[in-house]
């Protein structure tokens, strides 16, 4: 069986990155704030199962794409 947290591990990077994708040119840090709460809300469902290894592994990826430059 596949959990739908092991498809966040992928889907995390992929939605953020659109997410930056889509706004640019005009680049905010309410964007990053932003950016921040769509990526703990899963990271805090997933750590509530307990799954405290795909939690951080999604942590970081989406960290990853916040803060490191394309």
């Amino acid at each position: 069986m596949i959990q739908p947290s092991e498809i966040l591990k992928i889907a995390m990077p992929l939605m953020l990155a659109w997410w930056f994708q889509k706004r640019e040119g005009q680049l905010r840090p309410l964007d990053f704030l932003a950016a921040g709460l769509l990526l703990l809300v899963p990271v805090g469902l997933i750590m509530k199962q307990p799954d405290l290894g795909t939690s951080l592994l999604v942590l970081a990826a989406g960290l990853a794409v916040i803060f490191l430059p394309a």
